[in-house]
């Protein structure tokens, strides 16, 4: 897990599993990349050597073998122990059938030469490796066993031409047990940074990147065409009955709950009747109409005069 803390990020390296899985990978280096040197020098020269008795195209072809299974070999080894996901050997879309077919691919793969260069330059890495490992592992060690060994071998530190002196006595192997303590801790963060160099360089160089995959749009799926005959045909509403007549005396308007002289019959009309034939049909009696008094009114406007 990790944390924002950087006292917890420096001291929890040790309790990290990956840790140890990157320090077995760097000690596995140097061992491998001397393997690897051997072989390629030997099966090489007698391979060239050779070639005139034709035994030698034999010998070079188990070299090339050997070459591919070296590379998967490591990138294998990069993903168990570095934990990085390192892409396939084989390149997509080359998948030939025979064995022409089989070395076209291996000829047309990039990783095929990319491998080769990285198997060729393990073994100065391997070297500058061991170099590390020696330099911070060794001393950190040395230094951490002062309290246990000063009065049987004492230590000798050389940091310069100039600067030399001796652990011998217990305050000097008690500092210097602190002191290897502290470097301890660099020389893990350090392995740490060199097994992380070596994965990308695995990542790089043994594996093929997979292609893109290009924006593809969805296809519609085709809408289907109906025929005529399968066509449905809506069938108009029919028309809402009318309203049947009222039963109940409580839906009856009764005539002496309206105002002035209107008469209502007990029951609605029913279809074919007119109003008339309602029993108690409305009746309207017409108010008499008052006419004006009749008075003269001269052309000039003036009021009429009494005789």
């Amino acid at each position: 897990m990790k944390t924002s803390n950087p006292f917890a990020r420096f001291f929890g390296v040790i309790l990290r599993a990956q840790t140890y899985l990157n320090l077995i990978y760097l000690l596995l280096v140097f061992p491998l990349s001397l393997v690897y040197f051997l072989f390629f020098t030997i099966g090489g020269a007698l391979g060239l050597a050779l070639m005139i008795v034709l035994v030698g195209f034999l010998i070079l072809a188990v070299v090339c073998l050997g070459w591919w299974a070296i590379a998967t070999f490591e990138r294998y080894l990069a993903i168990w122990l570095l934990n990085v996901d390192v892409p396939p050997l084989d390149k997509a879309g080359l998948k030939n059938t025979g064995t022409g077919g089989w070395i076209m691919d291996l000829i047309t793969n990039p990783v095929t030469w990319t491998s080769l260069l990285y198997i060729l330059i393990r073994f100065p890495l391997g070297i500058f490796t061991l170099f590390i490992l020696v330099l911070f592992g060794a001393t950190s060690i040395a230094l951490i066993c002062a309290p246990f060994l000063y009065w049987w071998v004492p230590i000798e530190v050389s940091i310069s031409r100039n600067w030399q002196f001796a652990i011998d006595t217990l305050p000097e192997a008690l500092a210097a047990c602190v002191v290897g303590i502290f470097l301890g801790f660099i020389s893990l963060h350090i392995f740490n940074l060199l097994a992380q160099a070596f994965g990308l360089l695995a990542k790089l160089m043994l594996g093929n990147e997979p292609a893109a995959p290009g924006i593809v749009q969805p296809a519609l799926p085709p809408q289907p065409v109906e025929s005529p005959s399968s066509l449905k045909v809506t069938a108009p509403l029919a028309a809402a009955p009318a309203p049947e007549s009222l039963e109940s005396p409580s839906e009856v308007i009764e005539t002496s709950d309206l105002p002035g002289e209107v008469q209502a019959g007990p029951t609605l009309m029913e279809a074919g009747e007119t109003a008339a034939d309602l029993p108690g049909f409305l009746e309207f009696e017409p108010e008499p109409e008052e006419l004006p008094d009749e008075t003269d009114v001269s052309a000039g406007g003036d009021e009429p005069s009494s005789n």
